[in-house]
């Protein structure tokens, strides 16, 4: 691929590799992967070992991820994008620092991730207490599983493995291993996993996953720049002219202020006893940007609905297009903050920073409906078809939100509590 992509840019002057990295392919790219994704989203996904011989197995929706379709999509979208990057560092201008830090950070990390996944190793291994399990060269030996429970209710509050870990070359180390707290021991990293759920805290055995991901550095630098990128189009949502951006300030304060008077009004009006998993310090920043996110791109989406009632009266406003755009931008900086951080708590809490699992496989497919707004409205500005996927994408992201939990594909996700 990188090969490919260093001859190919020898004709980047030409018409074939300028409609290659160009805006059209990009919004044809992202709607593929939108189509899909909605596809995978709203099928049940086989694990592996699973057998099945009906009609979407047939046609790979029920293994999305190495069904041909989806891998061309993906291999195509890592040559375009790369193509774009290259074509626009011939062309270097600082000012751009926005898009390089996007689109570098994006190319890195689907690079990365894609081309990683087959090198990652995973073992689940159940270990009783006083006995020693081993594998991949590594014994672990359950010392004590421990676990402590809510008051007056049967959910688990905390729940520790006590283990010695030994490798064949005599290393041993003493761990204590609990949900966001992974150990690493030599190129492993060791995760609590689970446990019997039903002894509950009579437990005898605990559930302990290892992984090795020699991929995981790329990937991280791949987050941190498109961290970078995230705040910047908040900077540049910020910046426009006619932007009254301490209105939204204000605004967003508002909404924050009540939910706090409620919380603090009336705390029994929310969950208190939260799982291990989410007992995490990601838990509130993760949360958050959603939230801001959400509700800046409903502003959007109203400021849509008005474009398309003036539209229909064939008296446009422009300055809606502007507000749009703007909306859309820090909206869509929120929304891939709080997807990155949920990434890393993945990663910290269960070894896998993205596994397709429903909800992040809608949250992917929200986020590249923002993206076919923002690349259409790069094309046109003022584009019929860009203010009509800002109500879809509403849609998308409300279903990300709350319907991914009512659909059948939902029943084995770890976002569904």
């Amino acid at each position: 691929m990188l090969v490919s992509l260093l001859l190919f840019s020898s004709k980047r002057k030409s018409p074939l590799y300028q409609w290659f990295s160009g805006v059209p392919m990009a919004v044809t790219l992202i709607g593929a992967l939108v189509i899909l994704g909605i596809v995978m989203g709203l099928i049940p996904q086989m694990q592996s070992g699973d057998i099945s011989d009906d009609l979407f197995s047939r046609l790979g929706f029920t293994r999305m991820t190495s069904a041909w379709a989806f891998v061309l999509i993906y291999f195509v979208t890592l040559l375009s994008l790369g193509a774009l990057i290259i074509r626009r560092l011939f062309s270097f201008r600082i000012k751009d620092y926005a898009f390089y830090l996007n689109h570098i950070g994006l190319w890195i990390l689907l690079f990365a991730s894609g081309m990683g996944a087959p090198d990652i190793q995973r073992q689940v291994m159940r270990v009783h207490e006083g006995e020693t399990e081993w594998q991949q060269g590594v014994d672990i030996k359950l010392n004590d599983f421990h676990m402590e429970m809510y008051p007056d209710s049967r959910k688990p509050k905390r729940f520790v493995s006590d283990i010695d870990v030994f490798s064949e070359n005599g290393k041993q180390t003493h761990a204590l291993l609990e949900v966001n707290k992974p150990f690493r021991f030599g190129n492993w990293m060791l995760y609590q996993y689970g446990y019997d759920t039903e002894a509950g805290n009579s437990s005898d055995f605990s559930i302990i996953e290892m992984v090795y991901d020699p991929w995981m550095i790329p990937v991280y630098i791949g987050f941190v720049l498109l961290a970078c990128g995230s705040v910047c189009m908040l900077w540049t949502g910020n910046k426009q002219r006619h932007w009254k951006y301490n209105r939204l300030l204000l605004f967003g304060g508002l909404i924050t202020g009540i939910f706090v008077c409620i919380i603090t009004l009336k705390p029994e009006i929310h969950f208190r006893e939260l799982m291990p998993a989410l007992q995490s310090y990601w838990f509130v920043p993760h949360v958050a940007m959603y939230i801001i996110s959400y509700t800046i791109l409903a502003v959007a989406t109203i400021v849509s609905i008005i474009q398309l009632i003036k539209l229909d009266d064939g008296n446009p406003d422009k300055n809606l297009y502007l507000l749009m755009d703007n909306l859309v931008y820090i909206g869509f900086g929120f929304l891939m903050l709080g997807m990155l951080m949920g990434c890393v708590w993945a990663k910290e809490a269960w070894g896998h920073y993205w596994s397709w699992d429903p909800k992040e496989t809608w949250a992917f497919v929200t986020a590249a409906a923002y993206l076919v707004y923002i690349h259409t409205r790069l094309r046109n500005r003022h584009s019929t078809f860009a203010v009509w996927v800002l109500p879809i994408a509403f849609i998308l992201l409300m279903i990300t939100w709350i319907g991914v939990n009512y659909l059948p594909a939902a029943q084995s996700s770890f976002h569904t509590y």
